[in-house]
């Protein structure tokens, strides 16, 4: 964060949700929650399809799966005195 005068990791920590090259690429490189969206959005899309045509809709299903890629935009906690 040029502009900003903002140091990653070092002022602030990062992290953003989806991988992709770009952020592997990224200097430093962000951490990510990734997960995969056709499965995230499989479940509700069922729900919402089988209330417009009137059927029960099923169980809903655990969430997707998901899982944190700890990159190096993930800084250490500042130690705060009181």
């Amino acid at each position: 964060m040029w502009d900003a005068g903002i140091d990653i990791p070092t002022d602030c920590s990062f992290t953003v949700f989806g991988d992709s090259d770009w952020a592997a690429a990224y200097r430093p490189p962000l951490s990510v929650i990734s997960s995969d969206l056709g499965e995230a959005v499989a479940t509700p899309t069922r729900f919402v399809l089988q209330s417009l045509t009137d059927e029960e809709p099923g169980p809903v299903s655990d969430p997707a799966p998901a899982r944190f890629i700890s990159r190096l935009s993930i800084g250490e906690a500042p130690i705060v005195t009181r």
